[in-house]
């Protein structure tokens, strides 16, 4: 046995190695080692949550034992399916943040630690952000669910996601939804192997002028729905060889008022074509797609 589990079983009146019997009916209540610390012989566990500072313009997440004594206002994670606690959906499913007016939201490095298993509508209707700081902090390899996690970000310009790991990701329907202003976007590392919902994923982003999701393996994928619709100023689709919507059910207005968009082989936007019948790498006049193939370096 571990020290720190010694040092629980002594605190819990155990002189001696438990019975086996014993040893589980502790394992049951008492979190992994990971998740427990000692302070002057009190046991206290690690949680993952977030603050509000108290000018109400800066989110931390801490994973820690100190929740208890923070300042400002503090909040909870996702809990099942449920958004978390600081964002409400409206009448029209429409995420709305609950607190003050963010513009800065930092992952303290005590948060790398932690697991979370859903990121759905962490920043949903964060309206002001423009900063996102420590964002390697975040471990997102136990995350099934990143549905609308930026969704109306209206003043996030750049996002470098690169160090997510999305082995896991069931869903990322609305996860860029309304990111109006935003012009960068790093997805280089996404694995969407798993990924069965891409609805309005990229829906009204309305300033990004080119997109990679070269490394995107879109084989379980069924909800493509207005991926790109309103991405006025999208000129250009980099696809990979992962590319494949054999699985797909739906896929109207996915290419919606993307107006400024051109295939590989010159096919220019056409307002008939905005399903599925596009969504393919440019073969030219015979084969029009609008995307363009790029192949692993």
């Amino acid at each position: 046995m571990g020290n720190l589990f010694m040092k629980i079983l002594r605190l819990l009146g155990f002189a001696a190695k438990p019975s086996e019997a014993v040893v589980k009916d502790i394992c049951a209540v008492v979190p992994p080692a990971c998740d427990v610390v000692e302070h002057d012989n009190i046991i206290c566990q690690k949680e993952a949550y977030a603050v509000l500072s108290p000018e109400g313009k800066t989110f931390t997440f801490y994973f820690d034992e100190k929740k208890s004594s923070r300042q400002g206002k503090v909040c909870g994670l996702n809990v099942e399916d449920h958004c978390p606690e600081w964002v409400m959906m409206d009448y029209y499913a429409t995420p709305l943040l609950m607190i003050g007016d963010i513009t800065t939201v930092v992952f303290d490095e005590s948060f790398k630690d932690a697991r979370p298993v859903s990121c759905a509508y962490w920043f949903g209707g964060f309206e002001d952000l423009t900063k996102i700081e420590g964002i390697s902090n975040l471990n997102t390899s136990e995350v099934t669910d990143m549905r609308g996690m930026f969704c109306r970000c209206q003043s996030l310009s750049s996002l470098d996601l690169s160090n997510f790991d999305t082995s896991k990701v069931t869903d990322m329907g609305d996860m860029f939804f309304c990111c109006k202003v935003l012009v960068s976007l790093d997805l280089s590392n996404f694995n969407t192997s798993k990924v069965m919902d891409m609805y309005a994923m990229f829906w009204c982003c309305e300033r990004l002028q080119s997109l990679d999701v070269s490394n995107f393996n879109t084989s379980n994928v069924t909800n493509m729905y207005g991926m790109f619709s309103y991405c006025k100023s999208l000129k250009t689709i980099y696809v990979g060889t992962g590319w494949n919507t054999n699985k797909l059910e739906e896929s109207e207005d996915m290419f919606r008022n993307c107006t400024s968009l051109v295939g590989g082989k010159g096919t220019k936007y056409d307002s008939e074509f905005v399903d599925v019948a596009r969504a393919k790498i440019d073969g030219g006049k015979d084969e029009p797609g609008y995307f363009n193939l790029k192949l692993e370096s």
